[in-house]
């Protein structure tokens, strides 16, 4: 199997695009839904982000995700948990469970992305592909280069001033 850090930034650009679009309008109670899934691990097993590291985004937004759950299970209607209370509802806890997967999937792949791919490289890959955008794509390229021209002199200059600094 390839190495997904091997692969070409445009592809895994391209791919990621496929995938989270693939995984927030199939719903996680479908079997094809999880074949999206295993390519999400396969990718994350083969560039060498262990377990730990892969949960890592998913618990620092764990608010988010109890967030999402309170306010979809207080909000949608439904048959309620507990009799004598009207919230929360079976519907909108199972709701917000479907929606937490999804938005779990979409993190874990946008992380894998970015961990795996240098800055510039992705920045590089997302130029290659804007101008197929159209005129959308001159006003975002002329951006991209700006900052890939960024990515490139800052550091250079950030150590120049190191060295000096140290020299006097």
């Amino acid at each position: 199997m390839r190495d997904w850090r091997t692969l070409d930034p445009r592809a895994r650009v391209t791919a990621f695009v496929f995938l989270v679009t693939f995984l927030t309008t199939h719903s996680p109670v479908e079997p094809l839904w999880w074949v999206g899934v295993g390519l999400l691990a396969t990718a994350a097993w083969s560039s060498g982000v262990g377990a730990v590291g892969l949960l890592r985004p998913l618990w620092q937004l764990k608010w988010l995700f109890l967030m999402v759950m309170a306010l979809q299970g207080l909000f949608i209607p439904g048959h309620p948990l507990v009799d004598g209370w009207e919230f929360p509802t079976r519907e909108g806890l199972m709701q917000a469970g479907s929606q937490g997967v999804r938005l779990a999937a979409m993190v874990l792949s946008a992380w894998l992305l970015v961990r795996t791919t240098p800055p510039r490289r992705l920045l590089g890959a997302l130029r290659g592909l804007v101008p197929a955008w159209g005129p959308l794509g001159r006003p975002l390229d002329r951006w991209l280069a700006v900052t890939v021209h960024g990515l490139r002199t800052i550091p250079p200059l950030l150590a120049a001033a190191r060295r000096i600094g140290a020299a006097l």
